[in-house]
């Protein structure tokens, strides 16, 4: 709150962007990362110039964190949640590999889509559809930048590596098969090189 007051001023915003970042620093449970301070660093972070700091704050608090106080329902349908809020924010700074990537997560967790439409008030459908419109628009916005650059993105290996996580995501879909109908085997990380 003191933050937000003194964020209104230009004479006191240096303070306010030093709170913002202390709250933010705090290793708090961030359920909704939609409406905690971090939204305000981002906005100060991105008006000032420093887009990676406010990209490095997103990519932090995107990891999920069990809550035990929490439904395991809930707590998916709140990672789901910041998933598409952060895949926009991305999107917005100029950051479209990471939102491809949020969105590419998302195509793949049917499971966790429909467990989460049940929180979010939203169907399966609904949220399948954010998710194309969200692959359409990260590739095409993919395709307007440094290919070096995003090539480069796209192959660095995590810093943190998971115990039988992927190494490199080829960001391949394959489609279900109904009724002796085949579709080829597609891969959006194809599409991006393309």
């Amino acid at each position: 709150l003191i933050g937000q007051e003194l964020d209104d001023y230009q004479e006191t915003r240096p303070l306010a962007l030093k709170l913002f970042e202390q709250g933010v620093s705090e290793d708090v449970s961030r359920n909704q990362i939609q409406y905690s301070p971090i939204v305000r660093l981002i906005k100060i972070y991105t008006e000032v110039g420093r887009k990676d700091d406010a990209r490095d704050i997103l990519l932090k608090n995107l990891k999920p964190k069990s809550i035990d106080y929490y439904d395991q329902d809930y707590q998916l349908a709140m990672l789901v949640q910041n998933k598409f809020w952060a895949a926009e924010q991305f999107a917005a700074m100029g950051y479209p590999l990471d939102a491809l990537t949020l969105y590419q997560e998302l195509s793949g967790e049917d499971s966790s889509l429909s467990r989460a439409a049940s929180w979010n008030g939203d169907s399966v459908e609904g949220l399948k559809r954010r998710i194309a419109t969200g692959l359409n628009s990260s590739i095409e916005a993919v395709s307007q930048t440094d290919p070096d650059a995003a090539m480069s993105q796209l192959l660095a290996v995590p810093e943190e590596l998971t115990p039988g996580q992927p190494v490199f995501d080829l960001m391949l879909s394959v489609n279900p098969i109904d009724a002796g109908e085949y579709e080829e085997m597609s891969s959006r990380f194809i599409k991006v090189l393309q």
